[in-house]
């Protein structure tokens, strides 16, 4: 929400945060975008909606999904991604709001193991005590 975006930016005013007002404008900022949202419902809209993460995505963007989804969701999502050249890394975590405040998720991925690679030792270090890479 904006709010929540707008209390990020007053909690780090020496960082550089950028707040966008569609998942499609955060995904053509970034060369990564992560994205965790609750349920399949939730994840469905942001991702295929018109303003969505898919509209956003063009030739070497990323896109790492944390939700907890059906293999056919990520599937289809991934099939989306990759048919406009970006890549797509599954990330379910294990966890929920009391490890993800304190760093301790952990991810278990499937996809993109160049992007696995890529964000290893920075995005999912930031997130998490752990991440696996069981294959494509």
């Amino acid at each position: 929400t904006g709010s929540k975006c707008q209390a990020l930016v007053e909690k780090f005013p020496s960082m550089k945060v950028i707040v966008k007002d569609t998942a499609r404008e955060v995904v053509q900022e970034c060369g990564i975008t992560y994205c965790m949202l609750s349920t399949p419902e939730a994840s469905k809209a942001v991702f295929e909606g018109d303003d969505g993460v898919l509209a956003g995505v063009t030739e070497g963007k990323s896109i790492v999904d944390c939700a907890t989804l059906a293999e056919l969701d990520m599937q289809r999502m991934s099939e989306a991604v990759m048919a406009k050249a970006g890549r797509f890394l599954e990330a379910p975590v294990s966890g929920s709001k009391g490890p993800a405040a304190t760093g301790a998720l952990i991810f278990l991925c499937a996809g993109s193991e160049e992007l696995f690679s890529e964000i290893v030792d920075n995005g999912f270090k930031a997130m998490g005590k752990a991440s696996h890479f069981f294959g494509a």
